[in-house]
C-alpha cells in the first residue's frame, strides 16, 4: 500500500471573528485619545476666551538683587497684590468687569471674573523691606535685593560628648 500524501497550500486563515476588521486595541484607544485629551486637559479648550491664561514671568539673577516681570495685560496696579517675604514672592491679580448695553431690540449685560494667583519660591533670600515695584501697561516689575552672604566661614566646631 502507497500512501500518497499532498501538501495544502498554506493560505492566511480567514476568520469568521467580528473583530477581524476591527483597529487593533491600542490604536482604538489612541484614537479616543487624541480626541478627548484637550478637553480633559483645559475644559475650556475649545473656547481659549473663557479659559484662563497663564501670564508671562521672567525671574532673572542680576548678581546683587533678582528682577521679576510680570507681564499682567489688562489688570491695573489696583488689581494686583504683592507680597514678599525673605524667600518668597505671592502675586495676586483680581479683574472683576461688567458692561451693560442698551439697543431698541432689548438689553445685553457682559461680566467677567478673572483671578491670578502665583507663588514663587527664590533660589536665595532676599531683604524684603527694600523690595520695591512698578506696575505700568500691564508689566510689573519687581527689584527683589539679594541678603548678603558673610564671606566668613560660617562653620562652627561641634564638641562630642
Amino acid at each position: 500500500m502507497t500512501e500518497k500524501t499532498t501538501k495544502k497550500k498554506s493560505r492566511p486563515q480567514e476568520s469568521s471573528d467580528s473583530t477581524a476588521l476591527a483597529l487593533p486595541t491600542g490604536a482604538l484607544v489612541s484614537v479616543f485619545d487624541n480626541f478627548f485629551e484637550p478637553i480633559f486637559r483645559s475644559p475650556f479648550s475649545f473656547w481659549p476666551e473663557l479659559g484662563a491664561q497663564e501670564p508671562s514671568l521672567d525671574l532673572q539673577d542680576r548678581g546683587d538683587h533678582f528682577s521679576l516681570t510680570v507681564q499682567l495685560p489688562g489688570y491695573s496696579k489696583g488689581d494686583l497684590e504683592v507680597r514678599v517675604n525673605s524667600n518668597s514672592v505671592e502675586l495676586r491679580a483680581e479683574r472683576n468687569t461688567q458692561s451693560k448695553t442698551k439697543s431698541e431690540t432689548g438689553n445685553q449685560m457682559q461680566r467677567s471674573y478673572s483671578l491670578f494667583h502665583r507663588y514663587l519660591s527664590l533660589p536665595e533670600q532676599i531683604i524684603a523691606d527694600k523690595a520695591d515695584g512698578t506696575m505700568k501697561n500691564g508689566i510689573l516689575e519687581l527689584k527683589l535685593p539679594k541678603r548678603q552672604h558673610k564671606r566668613g566661614d560660617d562653620s562652627r566646631r561641634v564638641d562630642l560628648n
